[in-house]
Formats: C-alpha cells, structure tokens, sequence
C-alpha cells in the first residue's frame, strides 16, 4: 500500500485545517454522476449502488463541441502567462520530476485564455546543462536556486524552444493534489466513452484495470489522482487531454460552489502543496476573472505525437523531439484555432472502443500502489496478452525511433548533470539558432 499523503487530514476527508476552515463544508454532489468514491462521500457510492459500479449509466446527452473561435491570432508575446507545474516531490525526497508543465496565456483585452501542454518527455537544451526531458527543468533549475529557481529556468527553455515567454508561475505538489480535490469536494467531468487503462497492481504483484464508464463522473481526491496521472494506454499524449479536461472540471466546481467566498482560508491550508510566486489577492483576481469566461473564450491544446518524433538516446532513452521546427512553431501560434477546453478530452462515441473482458468499474483503488505511476512501463513485468497494450491516441502517428548517429558534444553541464546522463541530438528548436558571436 502507498502511504498516505503527508499532510493530515481526518478520516472523512474534511476540509483542511486552516483559519475559519471548518466553516466551509464543500456540497455533496448529485447523486446522478456516478461515483466509485467510499471515502469522501460514502453515501453518493451506496445511494448509486453495487449495480452502478458494474453497469455504465447511460448520458442524458452527448454535448454538442463548440464552434471555432471568432477573433485575432492569439499572440503570446501580448499576454500575461502562467506556468502550471506539476511535481511528484515528497517530503525527503532530494529529487523529482515534472509530469505536467502546462503555459496559460491570459488575454484580459479579449477576453479569453489559452492553455497549451507540453509532454513530459520532450527533450529540450537546458542552458548550463545540455540536453534532457523537460520534466528535469524545475528540478535543476530549483537546486541551482531555490524558491524559484527551477520556474525560472522553466521559462527560460521554453522561451528558447517555443517562443513562450511566461510571467508567473504555480507549483503544485502531486502529493497533495488529492487533499486540495477533497477539500473542494470533488470535480465531475464529462467522459464520452468509458475510461480504462491497465496498472500494475503493486499489492497483488498482478495486472489490474483503472476504468471510469462514459457520462458526468464524479472524482474524489484518490480518483481524480489516477485518472490525470496514468499514461500506459493513452500516451503522456492522453494523460495531457485528461488533465485539462479536469482543470475544467475544476473551474466547473470553483463556480458552482462558490469557492472563491472561503479561497483564504483554504489558500492558508494549501500553501504546504502548492507554492507560487503571486500573492492570494493577486490568485482571487485571477480566479475571479476566469471563472467568468464564457467556455468558447478558453481554448486547449498541447505538442502531441503528431508534432513531436520519437528518439532514442545513446543510453536507449525514449524521448520526444522536436524534428520540424517550423510546424511547431505553427502549433505554437495557432493555439487560438483549438477546440475549446470544455472539448480537451472529446471522443466519437460511435468509435468507442469496447471494455477488455472481465473489467468493471468496481476496482478499488485504495489495493493500487501509486509509486507505480513514476515507474517507466519498460520497468514493469510485462502485461499478459488479455492488457491493452499501450496505443497512441487516433490519427497521431508516432514517428519510427531515430537512433542517434554523431551526436554533437554536449554542452558544459554543471554538477548536478552526471544525475541525468543524456547525449546530445542535433540543435533543434522553433526559433532561429543565433549566429556566431551574435
């Protein structure tokens, strides 16, 4: 079993301790999205019943995606932009790992915000480093200079390889990702098919399934936990739909419940997970001017395996790199032409893909091991014929892994290098290579 997050909270999931805390008590849910949660709200799971955990509940309906966007080119350059980060650090742990890194453009002129991922793998020349997976960034970049280090250096690598300047940044902490979605009291999202990937069942030493049937879906902390970390089937490529689809679903639950009234005393809980370098009025005016946007003035969208090329490294690394910088380049700038956020996780529900035989949607998550979701799956015992294998999502062709030739020499790296060996591919980025001396 993993061990509980660290930070305490009572057995019922209530809200975080903190100034005025207890005076906020999140409302439960409807009982109509379906729910597997036995620990936030224990009845919503009894009121749906044991036939609810092995029957899909069929959608009231299916929402219609909204149209495209009316109005200029999104401009980054014009923008106020955040970086969102999300970590796996741990208390006592001396290193970690980015799993998201996600640019929110904010556009107050026009009113309308623009969220754009990046993989996690993507292989990207870290200044004083050299070459490696951009979820080493804020690792490095944090021990070099602490408290804002590792942001900083964030910015720096993506300006160089995107073209993304940001402004301000958030960190939140994944180990206490589940108290934050608790505290709200939980984020339904939208799924038009049923949800399934395979995990690696630490306790049982066996294969399992994670599955979430189509329709509203109601997530607690735990499930909210799996459902934006897993990649085995869907690819970091999936896990970044997944994940903005939830933060809608956050925005969705901010509103609906009137978070914004008790975010000061919660913020005061909050500050031991998620660090950031605005102050609570400046994230209440945020907020507050966000959750106002009408849905088509929020569009998402992300590198995905279409624009990125496989590459393995001379230590046999799988990475993404940017093989066409002009395309991506493109992507970059036509974030505006995306479909909206309230979209990010939109399926054909005709192309549903059936559910592997024999699996429901009663696994009980508190038997899975979460250190499993930092484990590479090239680590794990290997899945018998009756698992998915991993996929990449339709119509983004992932392109064969180039093995490296001549690899340049690497660029001078400081100390902290030899923790993350990587050779160094040919200079690849979207804007211009400055010239000598230039």
């Amino acid at each position: 079993m993993a061990p509980k997050p660290p930070l305490d909270i009572t057995g019922a999931h209530q809200p975080l301790p903190g100034v005025d805390a207890r005076n906020y008590n999140p409302p439960a849910p409807a009982i109509r999205p379906f729910s597997i949660s036995r620990t936030l709200y224990p009845q919503v799971a009894a009121t749906n019943g044991i036939g609810a955990l092995l029957v899909a509940p069929a959608a009231e309906f299916v929402p219609t995606p909204l149209p495209a966007p009316i109005g200029p080119a999104f401009n980054w350059s014009q923008t106020e932009n955040y970086l969102l980060l999300g970590t796996d650090h741990r208390p006592g742990w001396t290193s970690w790992r980015t799993d998201v890194v996600m640019v929110v453009g904010v556009d107050r002129a026009n009113s309308r915000v623009a969220v754009f991922s990046i993989p996690r793998d993507t292989y990207v020349q870290i200044p004083g480093y050299g070459w490696g997976r951009i979820n080493q960034v804020d690792f490095i970049g944090e021990k070099a200079s602490p408290n804002g280090g590792g942001a900083a250096l964030m910015s720096q690598v993506l300006a160089s390889t995107l073209g993304i300047t940001t402004n301000h940044w958030v960190r939140v902490r994944m180990d206490g990702f589940i108290d934050v979605v608790n505290a709200i009291g939980g984020v339904t999202v939208h799924l038009d098919c049923p949800f399934y990937e395979p995990v690696f069942n630490l306790t049982t030493n066996a294969w399992d399934y994670f599955a979430l049937p189509a329709g509203d879906v109601w997530l607690d902390g735990d499930t909210a936990y799996w459902f934006v970390r897993l990649r085995y089937r869907e690819s970091d490529i999936g896990r970044n739909q997944r994940q903005r689809e939830f933060l809608w679903g956050l925005r969705d639950q901010m509103k609906r419940t009137n978070l914004l009234a008790n975010f000061l005393p919660l913020y005061s809980a909050f500050q031991s997970m998620v660090t950031t370098d605005l102050n609570p009025l400046e994230i209440v005016d945020l907020l507050n001017w966000g959750i106002q946007l009408d849905p088509a003035a929020v569009r998402a969208s992300g590198l995905t395996l279409y624009d990125l090329q496989s590459y393995t490294t001379a230590e046999g690394a799988s990475v993404l790199r940017i093989a066409d910088p002009r395309h991506v380049r493109n992507v970059v700038e036509g974030i505006w032409d995306a479909p909206a956020m309230v979209d990010s996780y939109r399926k054909d529900v005709t192309k549903c893909p059936a559910l592997p035989p024999g699996v429901t949607y009663a696994t009980d998550i508190t038997e899975l091991d979460a250190s499993v979701l930092n484990a590479d799956a090239a680590a794990l015992p290997a899945p018998p014929e009756s698992i998915a294998q991993p996929e990449a999502p339709a119509a983004e062709p992932i392109a064969q892994p180039e093995q490296p030739a001549e690899a340049p020499t690497p660029m001078p790296a400081e100390s902290v290098s030899t923790l993350f060996p990587t050779p160094t591919p040919a200079p690849i980025g979207v804007l211009d290579q400055p010239t000598e001396g230039g």
